[in-house]
């Protein structure tokens, strides 16, 4: 975790997790932080098998809790439905997650 914390607070670097399953990379998400309290979710990939059994949503889950509770979460997606299973939202041509009480600057 501090790893990642102290690459978190750097702008511009991406920081990629895999999830696996019996040494197998079933998963993989990657992120940067482009500005202060807003962070870019750059790719999510899922095994095709493993797809729609929660992989998705775990490593999202896991993303977010390497920062504040106040920090915005982009992604452009022609996806909506997964994020918005996520309670992301669509904001222009990108799904944000907004912590509650937070405005957007999209908005």
């Amino acid at each position: 975790d501090a790893i990642i914390d102290k690459m978190n607070r750097l702008p511009d670097q991406y920081t990629t997790l895999a999830v696996r399953k019996k040494g197998k990379v079933i998963g993989l998400i990657q992120w940067r932080r482009r500005e202060k309290g807003v962070v870019w979710l750059s790719n999510i990939i899922v095994r095709p098998r493993y797809r729609r059994k929660g992989v998705g949503k775990f490593m999202i889950a896991n993303m977010t809790t390497f920062f504040d509770s106040d920090t915005i979460f982009r992604a452009y997606s022609w996806e909506d439905g997964f994020y918005k299973a996520l309670g992301w939202k669509r904001k222009r041509d990108l799904m944000e997650l907004s912590p509650y009480g937070r405005k957007s600057k999209l908005e």
